[in-house]
């Protein structure tokens, strides 16, 4: 497991009272994770974009379900690496069915506190369970990664610089996010790192879509020139 700043689960939901149910069982469970609330989607996006969450929980209907699955979507589609996890009073099995495919996983209400907490560190665990690898060359450890053609999401730490995700799929690269920059922008500062901290995370069961068409090749090569122009430059 990893340390507890990394260990954030934001609940989110518009019944104050089902919140601060939820709020004071999970509680317990401080030494493994500690749970921030929101009322709503609109607060839960200011505060994904504003620090770590390790896993979303959050409420369908805020009233309306579209604000439920706007909360998925916006996740899905900026933060894939956030597991999510869906409490709802909607037992529709076209409702239902459909977001099992999107999601982590689904509870009904009534809410059972404890399976909650049991999803919440097992999901934990399943993120956040692989070990580490220090001072391996980012080019190198893809170059294997397209060799056995992995389906991966890696976490990327440089010294100095705010952690990055790169996600593959058979071997080339889909996704990549370091800071502001994402998709080829994002490839290209980090492949070239030397020094990382590497790690592999949990992946999400649902769908990631590509945002990077060029093949890994390409895009390594480009890294490198970069790196290599911008090298020059500073002599």
């Amino acid at each position: 497991m990893t340390d507890s700043p990394l260990n954030t689960v934001l609940i989110v939901d518009d019944d104050p009272v089902l919140l601060r149910m939820v709020e004071n069982h999970l509680a317990h469970y401080g030494d493994i994770f500690q749970s921030i609330l929101a009322s709503g989607d609109e607060e839960a996006k200011q505060i994904i974009e504003s620090q770590e969450i390790a896993v979303l929980v959050t409420d369908l209907a805020m009233p309306e379900v579209e604000r439920g699955l706007e909360l998925i979507d916006f996740v899905h589609n900026h933060y894939p690496e956030i597991p999510c996890i869906i409490i709802t009073g909607i037992n529709r099995p076209n409702v239902t069915d459909a977001l099992q495919e999107e999601v982590d996983k689904l509870f009904l209400k009534p809410l059972n506190m404890e399976d909650l907490a049991t999803a919440i560190t097992d999901t934990l665990e399943k993120r956040f369970f692989k070990g580490i690898m220090t001072g391996v060359p980012v080019a190198a450890l893809l170059q294997m990664l397209n060799m056995e053609r992995k389906t991966c999401l890696l976490e990327i730490k440089d010294p100095g610089r705010s952690k990055g995700l790169l996600y593959l799929k058979d071997g080339e690269l889909y996704r990549a996010k370091i800071e502001a920059l994402t998709g080829e922008e994002a490839a290209y500062e980090m492949i070239p790192m030397t020094n990382a901290t590497l790690q592999f995370q949990y992946l999400p069961t649902r769908k990631i879509s590509r945002e990077i068409e060029g093949s890994l090749m390409a895009l390594t090569l480009e890294a490198m020139r970069r790196a290599d122009e911008t090298e020059r430059l500073t002599l």
